[in-house]
């Protein structure tokens, strides 16, 4: 083979797994979605990042205190470690159509996102994990 099909072949095949690799990508991002064991954050209704249940394992074990026997996260840390700071109101979506907005006000250390054991996302005031605010969270949009 001369020079010029290697080098086409070359390109061919990086332009492949290329495309491979994005499919890939947003499969895997469509069915966290859909089964909400990841949480898109958004602002504006723009994508500020995607979390999954694995990064708020971490978050939890950063604030836990040796008295605090939660099962995830305030929603307020979560929101940080996407890069929101300021917001006025926050939407949560979930289940079954379901939506919350809260205000600023209503958004302390006590609101928070409880890791269910089949991977999923609960909306949950602390020491009340078993009441859930909002089931299967799969959406935060930020309202400014």
């Amino acid at each position: 083979m001369n020079n010029k099909k290697r080098i086409i072949i070359g390109l061919l095949l990086i332009a492949v797994i290329i495309g491979a690799a994005y499919l890939i990508e947003n499969i895997t991002k469509r069915q966290g979605l859909n089964s909400a064991k990841i949480v898109k954050i958004s602002e504006e209704g723009k994508t500020a990042a995607y979390i999954s249940t694995d990064i708020l394992k971490q978050l939890m074990k950063q604030d836990v205190n040796e008295d605090d026997l939660s099962l995830g996260p305030p929603l307020k840390i979560a929101m940080h470690a996407a890069g929101v700071s300021e917001f006025t109101k926050v939407e949560v979506k979930g289940e079954n159509q379901s939506h919350i907005i809260l205000n600023e006000k209503d958004i302390d250390d006590n609101l928070i996102i409880y890791l269910v054991n089949n991977g999923t996302m609960n909306l949950c005031r602390k020491g009340k994990s078993t009441v859930s605010i909002i089931k299967g969270i799969y959406e935060i949009n930020i309202l400014n």
